[in-house]
């Protein structure tokens, strides 16, 4: 079976950048709802391994959708069809991940000169 890169007909670095512009738009949404440091968010192993969880079987789910129609439609369909199921993943959030995320206390470091 093709990647998914490859099914929305993507260079791989391109793919990549969008999955993590995508996972840090995801914590500052949570951010934002949840009232908590982005930082808190993003520095969670847990809240991490949730997110890559939840988005690796929305992607499972396109593929399989995307298999059957492939080659017979446009591109922007396919990418179409790609977003309206990633974007499920900010419909759920891991509420007790967050609850401790909120106890990290995120500080910036002295600078050394």
């Amino acid at each position: 079976m093709k990647s998914t890169h490859q099914l929305l007909n993507l260079d791989k670095q391109v793919y990549d950048n969008d999955t993590i512009e995508r996972y840090m738009r995801w914590c500052e949404n949570i951010s934002n709802i949840k009232m908590v440091c982005v930082q808190s968010i993003m520095a969670n192993t847990a809240i991490s391994n949730y997110y890559r969880y939840q988005f690796l079987e929305l992607e499972h789910e396109f593929k399989s959708s995307a298999k059957l129609i492939y080659g017979k439609v446009s591109d922007k369909i396919i990418r179409n069809m790609y977003t309206e199921i990633i974007v499920q993943l900010y419909n759920s959030y891991p509420s007790a991940l967050i609850e401790e995320a909120k106890k990290l206390k995120i500080e910036n470091p002295p600078y050394a000169n």
